[in-house]
């Protein structure tokens, strides 16, 4: 459903088994209901979305996009994600990274370019099954 004018994703359409949604470069600027436990890939880069929905439904969340929004920070929900193997969070506008990282505990690819950190948090070192980390382009000291 990439570069259409969707403003919204129908729950009927969510309930699809092993459904990987990409919505990139739609008008979505809210977004409640994303995802059910048969999700595995939810893309919602360049949604001009300054925060995010709750994500407590999609447990078995794999890959998560959020390229290129106006986030400027991550929510604790996001963190209870124990199956996230990536999180692509670059280009928004995060501050600092939430200190629970350090529960996702499957976490192979963690994206964070072109953001406005200054800092990482040292959970990140117990990260055991990280493999790339990415933060070129911001201010860290």
């Amino acid at each position: 459903v990439d570069s259409n004018r969707i403003e919204s994703v129908p729950p009927a359409l969510l309930q699809k088994p092993g459904l990987h949604i990409y919505s990139y470069n739609n008008p979505i600027n809210h977004v409640e209901a994303v995802c059910t436990a048969d999700t595995f890939t939810l893309d919602l880069s360049y949604q001009n979305l300054t925060e995010l929905p709750d994500l407590s439904s999609c447990i078995n969340l794999e890959i998560l996009n959020l390229e290129g929004n106006k986030l400027t920070f991550l929510p604790d929900s996001l963190f209870n994600l124990s199956t996230l193997i990536e999180l692509n969070a670059q280009n928004n506008y995060l501050t600092l990274l939430n200190t629970n990282i350090s529960r996702l505990d499957h976490l192979e690819s963690l994206y964070l370019q072109d953001n406005k950190l200054t800092s990482l948090p040292k959970q990140i070192g117990g990260l055991a099954s990280l493999l790339e980390l990415h933060v070129d382009g911001n201010k860290l000291k």
